[in-house]
């Protein structure tokens, strides 16, 4: 990614500023290993976390004076290998018991990967959204582009994220985070971006450090800053 275009991404600052006053925590982030931080981040709420470099987690970075600050706070209860199933059975409790402003999401890869149904994780979700508190909105990303998944894997993030996703969020009080395309590369074998560029792939399917967290990052702030101005 061009270094202007992450600059500028960083550039905007405190547009939102006045959305967390009050909370502690103001977001629970619930998902799967790129919203823990994997593969160089163990979270919070994962087996012996946290430990590793927290720069590899996407949500450090809105803590930063680049973003939000020391006065954003948040709970991180992703945990490597979650479905949408997981999250509901083992992160939504917590979650909801830490009374934040609003959730926000950050899987679906494993489901794709694990051949589960979109019916079944459009369920999910249907559970997560109905524990929300006090009726916020819901902030959920797209599934990110998976580089060592095959063609046909890549064909079902591309129609979760264009189709599914949006028509299940369609009349609800749901926010999508747009961010595959935005770090995506072609992918000759489709002829789509269904490949990470280089600067964000740390494995084919995690963040690298730190411009893939930081871009992600700037994105989700773009999205609250948009949503709560």
């Amino acid at each position: 990614m061009p270094a202007g275009i992450l600059n500028q991404r960083f550039g905007a600052t405190a547009a939102a500023a006045a959305f967390y006053a009050g909370y502690n925590p103001a977001v629970c982030y619930l998902g799967d290993s790129i919203g823990a931080g994997h593969p160089d981040f163990t979270g919070p709420h994962e087996s012996g976390g946290p430990t590793g470099d927290q720069t590899n987690e996407i949500w450090y970075w809105l803590k930063q004076s680049s973003m939000y600050g020391s006065g954003f706070t948040y709970d991180n209860f992703c945990v490597g290998g979650s479905k949408i199933s997981d999250v509901v059975s083992g992160q939504l409790s917590g979650a909801a018991a830490a009374t934040p402003r609003f959730f926000h999401i950050v899987c679906g890869v494993n489901d794709i990967a694990n051949s589960v149904s979109a019916a079944t994780m459009k369920s999910g979700l249907d559970t997560i959204y109905a524990a929300r508190p006090n009726g916020s909105y819901l902030f959920i990303n797209e599934v990110l582009p998976w580089t060592a998944g095959d063609d046909t894997y890549a064909g079902t993030i591309r129609t979760w994220n264009t189709t599914e996703l949006p028509g299940w969020a369609s009349g609800k009080n749901v926010r999508i985070v747009r961010c595959h395309d935005q770090i995506a590369r072609l992918r000759v074998s489709t002829g789509q971006q269904d490949n990470l560029i280089a600067d964000c792939d740390a494995d084919g399917i995690h963040l690298q450090k730190p411009t893939g967290p930081k871009v992600i990052a700037s994105l989700v702030k773009a999205a609250y800053d948009s949503h709560f101005a």
